[in-house]
């Protein structure tokens, strides 16, 4: 992850949060983050109430059994996914 950002010049990181669990977690990944990169800031955005239900081991599950995952995430990113996954 860090030389990806790296390479790339990183200046944000945004994260979804759908729980108080999420925020918790994201927050502690963003102190280490802030530690270890410190160009990059961390953006935590809560997620869509419609979509807040929806976890990204959820998507790459139904992905992987070729469910259909439209509405749940972009095109790109069900392309992306079906590459690596399939």
């Amino acid at each position: 992850f860090f030389e990806y950002d790296q390479a790339r010049a990183v200046q944000a990181i945004v994260k979804g949060v759908r729980t108080a669990e999420d925020l918790t977690y994201e927050l502690e990944i963003a102190r280490f983050n802030r530690q270890h990169y410190p160009n990059a800031e961390t953006l935590l955005m809560p997620a869509n109430d419609t979509l807040a239900h929806v976890s990204s081991s959820q998507i790459k599950r139904m992905v992987a059994n070729g469910e259909d995952v439209a509405g749940l995430v972009t095109a790109h990113c069900r392309d992306v996914l079906m590459k690596k996954l399939l």
